[in-house]
């Protein structure tokens, strides 16, 4: 079970303009988990199962978001979805894909969507990548 996590987000979302192109933004109120099971941490600090490359440096996971809208004519009105996927996260960047499921009908559709992550400090540590404040 160590390789397994729960994480957690509670939070307000502002809107910086009342409007957009004619369009109400209205302020939701964001509450979503993850449950992430992690295959290099299974391989590094529990136990080497044998997962060969690019398995060992997986990670399983299921995203459910939710936003409950708090005003502009939808007060009240809560979506969320599913998303399962995985990420492979190497030493320069992280790969992502997940695929999104409604749960309320006014969540949308089906889709998909991927996550490229670069992590400039590695890429960069003697420039861009160093501490601002050693």
């Amino acid at each position: 079970m160590r390789p397994l996590a729960i994480t957690g987000v509670l939070g307000p979302s502002v809107p910086t303009q009342r409007i957009t192109e004619g369009v109400e933004n209205p302020a939701t109120l964001t509450w979503a988990f993850t449950v992430q099971y992690s295959l290099m941490y299974l391989q590094s600090a529990v136990k080497d199962v044998g997962l060969g490359a690019p398995f060992n440096r997986l990670v399983v996971v299921v995203e459910l978001p939710v936003q409950t809208c708090l005003n502009a004519g939808c007060g009240g009105q809560t979506t969320w979805t599913v998303n399962p996927g995985l990420a492979w996260i190497g030493r320069y960047l992280e790969l992502g894909a997940a695929a999104e499921f409604p749960v309320s009908p006014e969540s949308g559709g089906v889709g998909v969507f991927v996550l490229v992550h670069l992590f400039i400090d590695d890429l960069f540590p003697g420039s861009i990548g160093r501490a601002i404040f050693p």
